[in-house]
């Protein structure tokens, strides 16, 4: 408890200030940027019907379904605006942080230091820290799993201390355990390496033997519900899993592994990384085994990540591992009151490198700059025009920006709206609903009706480099069409200098008849 008036003044200030910062951080500017491509795969699915996310999605969409039917239920309730969407990972994140206080508190009670201040050092941490806050508000599922691994660890370390002090597993905390489990499971395809970290969490801080003798038939058997419960997820992860390893155009570089790290753990560059490990190690003072479970729990599911993709196919992706970010800001709470002499200036340090950070990165603008499309399309299209979008996905995040910009005009997938089932495509993105197509397709897209009735097609591709290579499509719409504006502004032959790039093409005889 806080003995003293003046030091309950300073916790409670404290307290509303990182709050204050928490939420600020949080919902500055959360519908400045436009929709990048996986928020458009996200907004798509929840616009559908709950039958089209029961059994469409799982069979191109490389994750689980729940985390679409729940946004759905969410813009529902709230809107299908940016700030519909996006309101869910909002929210889900402020929640989050209750766990990492409560959960923090239980670290500093188990390690014989103040819950309160390390509950309020973790939070701190967690309320500016880069990999944190820069995921929070996206429509993608991180949100809701730093929320679920948050109470799952709220729920293990709250079910050892009853185990240590009571000799008992108390129900409630375990039901939550079970569910927040399954929870992991349904939410991201990589949920079974969050689901293990939270296990070995368990089993470090309880004791396997103690688990094992005393408890046996409850552990077995709430694992086994479990299991059963995220079998159909598992399921999906199965059948996704082959067009994945053999289709995804992404690459694992060992050399990046190092940058890639400081990006998932939210630290600011290497003297970050620096101030880190020393609160680590100050963290592993006197007491050892919830460190150590803390520790396992940052370490395990990046290790593992790591190693799938070394071996098989790269998931090591730092926006899918946020949850390791929450034991990691209870190992830094954990360090500084450990060891207040030496551990303040540095937590304190690396406290306003990493707000620095977040601040700068929230300031970035995004690869994708789709509202620069939009806007440049507006000023240009007239009635009649159509926006042909290749790859196919490329019309999510284009439909999204063109509504926002209140622009809205026909936009048609090549060849057809996601998903696509085109036999004669292959799957470039490792998602079975992206096709790419050999170029004799893409001459009888050309030339077919639509196409060729087209007075005027504004050609938008995402990633052009990689998905119309050797622009197949563009040599195909050139047979009955002429180039008139390119965005950005470059030579036709060269390659586009962002992500996004547009063509617009007009009808040969209508350039004719402008001669005569």
């Amino acid at each position: 408890m806080i003995a003293r008036l003046g030091e309950k003044r300073i916790f409670w200030l404290t307290l509303a200030i990182v709050v204050v910062v928490a939420v600020w951080f949080r919902i500055d500017g959360l519908t400045k940027p436009a929709f990048w491509l996986d928020e458009a795969y996200s907004a798509y699915g929840a616009e559908k019907s709950f039958s089209f996310i029961g059994q469409i999605l799982p069979g191109y969409e490389t994750h689980p379904p729940f985390y679409t039917a729940l946004l759905r239920c969410w813009i529902l309730v709230f809107g299908n605006s940016i700030l519909g969407f996006r309101s869910l990972g909002v929210v889900t994140g402020l929640i989050s942080l209750i766990f990492v206080w409560f959960a923090a508190r239980e670290v500093g009670t188990a390690t014989g230091r103040s819950p309160v201040w390390t509950g309020l050092a973790a939070l701190a941490m967690a309320a500016v820290l880069p990999a944190i806050v820069v995921w929070t508000g996206v429509a993608r599922p991180y949100a809701p799993i730093m929320l679920a691994y948050g109470a799952g660890l709220w729920a293990v370390l709250k079910i050892a201390r009853t185990l240590r002090e009571e000799g008992r597993i108390p129900n409630g905390p375990w039901y939550l355990y079970l569910l927040c489990q399954a929870l992991l499971f349904w939410l991201h395809n990589l949920g079974a390496l969050n689901v293990a970290s939270l296990g070995l969490g368990l089993i470090i801080l309880c004791g396997p033997l103690r688990l094992y003798q005393e408890f046996k038939l409850r552990f077995i058997a709430g694992h086994a519900l479990l299991l059963l419960a995220a079998l159909p997820a598992f399921l999906i992860l199965l059948d996704q899993a082959p067009t994945w390893v053999n289709s995804t155009w992404l690459a694992f570089n060992p050399s990046e592994v190092p940058l890639t790290l400081l990006e998932v753990y939210g630290v600011p560059w290497y003297t970050g990384a620096g101030f880190a490990i020393a609160l680590i190690v100050m963290a592993f003072r006197n007491e050892a085994r919830v460190p150590a479970a803390l520790l396992t729990m940052t370490l395990f599911p990046v290790m593992v990540s790591l190693l799938v993709s070394a071996t098989i196919t790269p998931v090591f992706l730092p926006r899918t591992l946020i949850a390791v970010t929450l034991p990691f800001v209870m190992l830094l709470g954990l360090g500084v009151v450990s060891a207040p002499r030496m551990g303040v200036p540095v937590y304190l340090l690396l406290l306003l490198l990493a707000a620095k950070l977040s601040f700068e990165m929230k300031e970035t603008p995004r690869p994708e700059n789709w509202y620069g499309a939009a806007d440049w399309l507006k000023s240009r299209i007239k009635p009649g025009d159509l926006i042909y979008a290749y790859p196919n996905e490329t019309a999510l995040p284009l439909h999204y920006a063109l509504r926002e910009r209140q622009a809205l005009a026909p936009i048609r997938p090549i060849p057809e709206a996601v998903p696509s089932h085109d036999p004669t495509g292959w799957y470039p993105t490792g998602s079975r609903g992206v096709v790419s197509l050999p170029q004799y397709r893409l001459e009888q897209i050309a030339s077919d009706a639509q196409s060729q009735g087209a007075q005027r097609i504004w050609l938008v591709r995402l990633g052009a480099p990689k998905y119309d290579k050797g622009q197949g499509l563009v040599r195909a719409l050139l047979r009955s069409h002429v180039p008139f504006a390119i965005w950005p502004n470059r030579k036709l032959t060269e390659e586009p200098p962002q992500l996004i790039d547009i063509i617009g093409l007009q009808k040969r005889q209508k350039v004719a008849d402008r001669k005569n």
